[in-house]
């Protein structure tokens, strides 16, 4: 690994190591999940993002990083990440993609679905409330998810109107 040392007076070593998450997307592990124009309409509406590793995998998957965008006034929709979470109904799948434009493969371990349900699990690793119309939530692969576990994002609407949302999720595995 290439890294450069920095010597600064009140902390005396300084090290920055290389992009990890070029180094997956080089290798062919860097993966974007996307889907736009889901509806969130009315006080306490939920809308759920699931992100699966399977079981047998033998892979750890990395959330890197989540986005949103939405339509019409943002104040008021909270966004809940819930370890091992899940959903009843069947939900809509979503394909990861491959963020290395030279490779189709290997395809991503991730099962990822998302849709309008109520949540089911309570452990929960992340809240936080968007307060503007594009919300990027870095969270830097601190969230590592070994094989049988699970994900869900869970958006909920505490105003009286039909929003639009588009997320973006990404990712990288080994």
């Amino acid at each position: 690994m290439n890294s450069q040392v920095y010597n600064f007076y009140p902390d005396p070593l300084y090290v920055i190591g290389t992009n990890s998450n070029a180094y997956q997307s080089g290798n062919g592990n860097f993966y974007s999940i996307t889907a736009s124009g889901l509806s969130i309409l009315g006080i306490g509406t939920n809308y759920l993002i699931q992100l699966s590793n399977p079981s047998g995998t033998n892979k750890t998957l990395y959330l890197y990083k989540f986005s949103m965008s939405i339509t019409g006034t943002s104040i008021g929709v909270t966004m809940t990440f819930i370890r091992n979470g899940s959903f009843t109904t069947a939900g809509t799948s979503v394909t990861p993609v491959n963020t290395n434009f030279a490779l189709t493969a290997p395809s991503s371990i991730a099962i990822v679905k998302h849709g309008s349900s109520t949540p089911i699990g309570s452990t929960i690793v992340l809240t936080t409330v968007q307060t503007t119309q594009i919300y990027t939530e870095n969270i830097d692969s601190i969230i590592a998810m070994p094989p049988n576990t699970t994900l869900l994002i869970q958006i909920t609407s505490s105003v009286a109107l039909l929003q639009t949302i588009a997320i973006n999720l990404f990712s990288y595995e080994f």
